[in-house]
C-alpha cells in the first residue's frame, strides 16, 4: 500500500544556494533536512542541492544566489513565481519584516489563502508599526527579547498582538572541528602568529556598532596580552563596508589587529581564536542569536556577548554588561577588559567550555524543526 502523500511546504526566503553563511539560510536548510511531517521546497535556481536533504524540492526561481539583500526585481520575481505557481499547501516566509514585503506577503496570503508561519528573521530597524509587519496565521520570533518588543508595541497601541511563538534558531548537526592544517591556514589568512591568541569579531562593520566597540578596548587588551591578536572578520553587507573597515584599519594601525573581509573558511577561523567577542545590542540584519556564534559553542570557542538584547539568551556564552549602569548608554569597556581576562586564563576557558557543552541540546537543529512541526501540523488540521 502506497503511503499517503505529505503535504508541500514552501519557503519563501532569499535565494537557497550557497554559500549557507546567512542567518536565514541557514535556517531553512536545517529545517529541510530534518523535517518529516512535509515535502519541502524552496525558491532557487531549479537544481537538486545536497546541502537541503534530498527530498527538498528547488523552484526555479532565481538565477544566483544574488546579493546581502535581494534587489527589488528578485523580490517581484519570487512573488509573482509564489502567486501563480506555488502549489504547496503551507508557506513559510522567513525574512526580516518591513512593511513593503510585509504587504506583499499579506496580499500572496489573502488571494491564494495558504496558511502561513512567519518566522522574523532579524528584528525590524522599528517596532512602532506591528500590524503592518506581521501577518501570518502564527508569527514565529528567534528570542524573547524581540516577542516581547512586538507585545509592548501593540499594547502601547491599545491594540491586541498576535499570536507569537519563540524558536530559538540552530547550529547544523553537520558541523565537524577543523583540521589542524585548516586552523593554522586561517592562522596565516589573517597573519597571526602560530601561538597568538585570537580575539575575533566576526560580524558586519556597518550595521551594528559592535566592531566600534571592540576597537575601543583593543589597545588595552593588546597591551594586556602580549600574545593577543585581534581579528575583525566581516562580510560585505552593503557598499559601506569597505570604507568602514579602511577607516578602523587606520584608527587601529598595530601589527596585531587585522581587518579582512570573507575569510576563505570562518569556521577554522572561529576553532583558531581564544575568544569571541561580540558586543552588540542592535541586532537589526542579523539573526537573533548569530549562527556564527552558535558554532563557536560548537567548535569550543568561547563566546562573549552583551547581556542586554536577544543575545541574553545566549545560553552557553558569558554575557558581560555593554552599559555603564551610571551613564545610560556609554559603553562600559572595563567589564570587557575583565571578561577576555577571565577566558583567556586556563579556568576560564574551561569553564565556559564546559557551560557551552551544556547549552548545545538546546541549539540542536532536531529540536528547532520539532517546534515548527508541531505549528505546521496545527495549521495543516486546521485547513
Amino acid at each position: 500500500m502506497t503511503a499517503p502523500r505529505l503535504p508541500r511546504l514552501l519557503f519563501i526566503s532569499k535565494p537557497l544556494l550557497p554559500p549557507y553563511r546567512d542567518g536565514t539560510k541557514c535556517l531553512v536548510r536545517e529545517i529541510c533536512c530534518h523535517v518529516q511531517v512535509a515535502e519541502p521546497s524552496v525558491l532557487g535556481d531549479g537544481l537538486p542541492a545536497a546541502e537541503l536533504g534530498n527530498g527538498t524540492r528547488v523552484e526555479s526561481v532565481y538565477a544566483t544566489a544574488g546579493s546581502y539583500a535581494p534587489s527589488a526585481w528578485d523580490n517581484a520575481r519570487a512573488a509573482l513565481w509564489v502567486l501563480f505557481r506555488s502549489r504547496a499547501q503551507l508557506w513559510q516566509f522567513v525574512f526580516a519584516p518591513n512593511v513593503t514585503s510585509s504587504l506583499v506577503g499579506r496580499l500572496l496570503k489573502w488571494f491564494r489563502r495558504v496558511p502561513v508561519v512567519q518566522t522574523i528573521a532579524s528584528p525590524p530597524k522599528s517596532f512602532e508599526q506591528p500590524a503592518r509587519l506581521l501577518f501570518g496565521d502564527i508569527i514565529v520570533a528567534q528570542s524573547e527579547w524581540t516577542r516581547r518588543q512586538f507585545y509592548e508595541s501593540y499594547h502601547s497601541l491599545q491594540k491586541t498582538p498576535p499570536r507569537i511563538e519563540v524558536i530559538h534558531p540552530a547550529v547544523s548537526a553537520t558541523l565537524q572541528a577543523q583540521s589542524d592544517t585548516a586552523v593554522k591556514e586561517a592562522r596565516v589568512e589573517v597573519g597571526a602568529a602560530a601561538d597568538a591568541q585570537i580575539l575575533l569579531y566576526p560580524g558586519d562593520l556597518e550595521m551594528s556598532q559592535g566592531a566600534a566597540r571592540v576597537a575601543q578596548v583593543a589597545e588595552e587588551m593588546l597591551a594586556r596580552h602580549p600574545r593577543a591578536h585581534i581579528v575583525f572578520a566581516y562580510r560585505n553587507k552593503t557598499p559601506a563596508a569597505a570604507k568602514c573597515a579602511e577607516e578602523l584599519s587606520r584608527a587601529l594601525s598595530h601589527e596585531r589587529v587585522t581587518v579582512i573581509a570573507n575569510v576563505r573558511n570562518i569556521h577554522a577561523l572561529v576553532q583558531a581564536s581564544s575568544a569571541i567577542l561580540f558586543p552588540v545590542d542592535d541586532l537589526y540584519g542579523k539573526v537573533d542569536l548569530p549562527i556564527v556564534l552558535l558554532e563557536a559553542l560548537v567548535l569550543g570557542t568561547p563566546v562573549l556577548v552583551s547581556e542586554e538584547g536577544p543575545l541574553a539568551e545566549l545560553k552557553g556564552a558569558l554575557q558581560v554588561p555593554l552599559h555603564r549602569a551610571d551613564a545610560g548608554d556609554q559603553f562600559e569597556p572595563s567589564a570587557w577588559q575583565s571578561a577576555v581576562d577571565w577566558v583567556l586564563s586556563e579556568e576560564g576557558s574551561a569553564e565556559q567550555l564546559r557551560q557551552a557543552q551544556a547549552a548545545l541540546p538546546l541549539f540542536s537543529a532536531e529540536r528547532m524543526t520539532r517546534s515548527y512541526e508541531g505549528l505546521y501540523r496545527e495549521l495543516l488540521a486546521a485547513r
